[in-house]
């Protein structure tokens, strides 16, 4: 039997295991739910390390402040040694009654048992409690993290994903999926990179084309011909790379190399790692989101996702395609600008409408969201 059978067998008995045993919790579980007076609450956990070291992080929580209200979102930092993980989530959810609890696979154990017998805790403690989860998913491919997710939402709840829903349903053990997915971000923090990071103006003579971000493989091989394809354009490459064992580029390092730039790269491969399937398709990754708040023109491969290749980026399909198209957008800047303000001001809007929270909390149907603005007017 192959591997990729087994591990679809061992998500799929996880995940009924899960249902079963949250149908017996909330049989003899108290109360009628942790909200109260129709307002919600949500608790976002994370790691100590993920707080400081994952911008995309600390973007999911100030915009869930920008939705909600800053007093119904509960930061959870776990912190490794004792008390654990699941005393730490158990403390929180008592000391704070949320409505709602997003459960990150990252945080805690990584090792296949414990992170296992983990996520059945956590899902006890939700059916207990009568807590919506909602699971992040960032790398759909990793078997294990597919197995938590589906434990935790057995019952209830919605997994988010990069990927739209209907391709994620052939990996997942429920229908209750909510994606293609943008990375969350903040309107304070779209207004201080907009305003603090000078945005270089189109040089028409010789652009500069960058990318920012960890080399692994197939992405290494693709940007080697990509800088080879490109070597004899009249374009300035800046390429800023850091292998996976290495710190993240952050902060003004970061944001400076997108908002300096005319254009921008992107891939959308998977990183070909233990105890991940392969074949999945491509989809949308953070860049997309990144590259728009930048206001810089974002090269990207098409993935399934609202933005439309040719109005808010430049799609291509290879290395050498990407020349070509860099080769037309050489003979018609004004094209570059187009496309470049339209795709800024798409996610502008997105960001200031709270789009990523308003869809989470449509996908939750019979449990939704409900922001502070809405509770307060309905009171």
């Amino acid at each position: 039997m192959q591997k990729a059978t087994i591990a679809k067998i061992a998500i799929y008995l996880c995940f009924w295991a899960s249902f079963l045993l949250g149908r017996a919790i909330s049989m003899v579980a108290p109360g009628e739910g942790r909200a109260q007076g129709g307002s919600s609450r949500i608790v976002i956990e994370a790691g100590a390390t993920g707080w400081v070291t994952d911008p995309s992080l600390v973007e999911l929580l100030d915009s869930a402040r920008d939705y909600l209200g800053s007093e119904c979102v509960v930061r959870l930092e776990v912190f490794p040694g004792k008390p654990g993980y699941i005393r730490q989530v158990q403390r929180c959810i008592s000391e704070t009654a949320p409505s709602h609890y997003l459960y990150d696979p990252r945080t805690g154990s990584q090792s296949l048992w414990r992170g296992i017998w983990e996520a059945f805790a956590v899902s006890a403690l939700l059916a207990w409690y009568r807590i919506t989860p909602i699971t992040i998913l960032m790398n759909l491919p990793l078997r294990q993290w597919r197995r938590q997710a589906g434990i935790i939402t057995a019952n209830r709840g919605v997994i988010l994903t990069l990927m739209p829903s209907e391709v994620a349903m052939r990996f997942l053990p429920h229908r209750r999926i909510h994606g293609p997915m943008f990375m969350p971000f903040s309107q304070k923090r779209l207004e201080h990179i907009r305003a603090s990071y000078s945005r270089h103006h189109l040089d028409r003579k010789n652009p500069t084309i960058s990318f920012i971000g960890t080399v692994y493989e197939p992405r290494a091989t693709l940007l080697k011909s990509i800088a080879e394809e490109l070597s004899q354009k009249p374009v300035t490459l800046q390429f800023v790379l850091r292998h996976p064992d290495e710190p993240k580029i952050l902060g003004e390092g970061y944001w400076s190399v997108l908002r300096g730039s005319d254009m921008t790269i992107t891939t959308s491969e998977h990183i070909l790692e233990t105890g991940a399937d392969a074949g999945i398709p491509p989809h949308l990754v953070y860049r997309y989101t990144e590259a728009l708040v930048a206001e810089t023109l974002l090269l990207a491969p098409k993935v399934p996702s609202p933005l439309i290749p040719g109005e808010h980026y430049v799609a291509y399909t290879s290395a050498k395609d990407l020349a070509l198209q860099v080769d037309r957008l050489l003979r018609a800047p004004d094209e570059i600008e187009r496309i470049r303000r339209s795709g800024a001001a798409f996610i502008e809007q997105r960001i200031l409408g709270h789009d990523w929270w308003a869809g989470v909390s449509a996908a939750l149907r019979d449990n939704p969201l409900v922001p502070a603005s809405v509770r307060d007017h309905r009171g």
